[in-house]
């Protein structure tokens, strides 16, 4: 009876244990099964997590990529600009280091050698050397020098009609303050090389002339290979045949500070496209711009009271043609075999017209006057000027 009781009690204690475990196991499962999803989520979200990543590393990037080269080339036509603004300001650039002075009896300096700067380049000159000006240059400095592509010389260096750029057969771009009277085929320039004009070197396309008050006679007359010249604001004429047959200028703007555009100062020069005439120039001389083949528009300023005969005579390609509401005057042959001209516009202060003034212009059309049909009947209009009367006049014209 008791090992009954006994064998009974101890199967209660051990089903009652194998319930307890079996509800132990039963509960586990569910846990373990929640344990697995939240383990195949977290993986899930960190690959979703490092794949987002990645596309934007990859994006950036890219993009960044694309900035830097958008930054590069910034910066390249940063530095084309830069170099443009320093070829503009010649006269501001860095003085070579290693050039070689003389003292002069009057206390200041000649450039005596180019020193250890002898291979560059490009050699400026200094303005001052030791607190004292450089006012000379020795002739033998730049003889035969065929490595310098660029000379600037400063202001405080005195005129000389010496050669002291002969044999510079590369020289490009030459900044100089102040060119001399010359004369048909020995311009003004040809002086600092030589004797006349077949001793300026063909690679020499750039003259920047700094301190003068007026460009001379024949100063660049048959200057074939210059296609750029800039004049400083402190010249205030252009004299006569200055720049006569310059074939390769292409473009010119003439500063404020000049007056007066003599004769033939521009004429002949073929490959003028372009120019701009400014504010303060009162006459243009008798063929100034006569046979510039290439001009295809001319502006003439409201400052301007005159403009000369044949000014613009031989001028092929001229279209258009604005004339100022000072001028008064028309001079013979002034727009003479102009026979792409096809309109003009005419002030009313105009008084006169020279005789075959308009002469061969057969593309002429239109003529723009800004007066009345009864102000342009008191013009006096000379002879051979039948074209301008067969256009098409258009009386009390406004500027646009």
């Amino acid at each position: 009876m008791d090992e009954n009781k006994n064998f009974n009690s101890n199967e209660v204690t051990n089903a009652t244990e194998k319930v307890e475990l079996d509800s132990e196991e039963t509960t586990g499962a569910p846990k373990a099964r929640l344990n697995s999803k939240i383990l195949i989520i977290a993986i899930a979200a960190v690959l979703i997590v490092a794949i987002i990543a990645a596309v934007l590393v990859i994006s950036l990037g890219g993009n960044s990529d694309r900035d830097r080269d958008d930054d590069d080339d910034e910066e390249t036509s940063d530095s084309d600009d830069k170099d443009d603004d320093r070829d503009d300001k010649d006269e501001e650039l860095i003085p070579t280091e290693g050039l070689e002075f003389a003292i002069n009896s009057d206390g200041t300096y000649t450039l005596v050698s180019l020193g250890s700067a002898s291979k560059e380049k490009t050699i400026v000159i200094p303005k001052v050397y030791n607190e004292r000006f450089v006012t000379a240059i020795d002739p033998d400095v730049f003889k035969n020098n065929t490595k310098v592509k660029k000379i600037v010389v400063p202001n405080s260096v005195k005129a000389t009609d010496s050669p002291i750029f002969a044999g510079c057969t590369s020289l490009e771009s030459l900044t100089i303050p102040y060119i001399g009277v010359g004369y048909v085929y020995a311009s003004g320039l040809s002086k600092f090389f030589g004797d006349d004009n077949s001793v300026i070197p063909d690679s020499l396309k750039k003259v920047v002339v700094t301190d003068d008050d007026m460009i001379d006679a024949h100063a660049f007359s048959d200057c074939n290979s210059l296609t750029s010249i800039k004049i400083s604001d402190s010249v205030t004429s252009i004299v006569a045949y200055a720049f006569d047959n310059c074939s390769s200028l292409t473009s010119i703007e003439i500063p404020n500070s000049v007056t007066r555009i003599f004769d033939g100062a521009f004429s002949s020069c073929s490959s003028l496209k372009s120019v701009v005439i400014g504010d303060s120039v009162t006459s243009i001389g008798n063929g100034a711009f006569s046979y510039c083949d290439s001009l295809v528009s001319i502006e003439i300023p409201d400052s301007v009271t005159s403009i000369g005969n044949y000014a613009f005579e031989g001028c092929e390609s001229l279209k258009s043609v604005v004339i100022g509401d000072r001028v008064t005057s028309i001079g013979e042959t002034a727009f003479y075999s102009c026979r792409s001209l096809t309109s003009i516009v005419i002030p009313d202060s105009v008084t006169s017209i020279g005789g075959n003034a308009f002469e061969w212009c057969d593309s002429l059309t239109d003529v723009y006057y800004k007066g009345t049909e009864e102000e342009w009947k008191k013009i006096s209009i000379d002879y051979g000027n039948d074209l301008l009367f067969a256009a098409t006049i258009h009386y009390s014209y406004v500027s646009k």
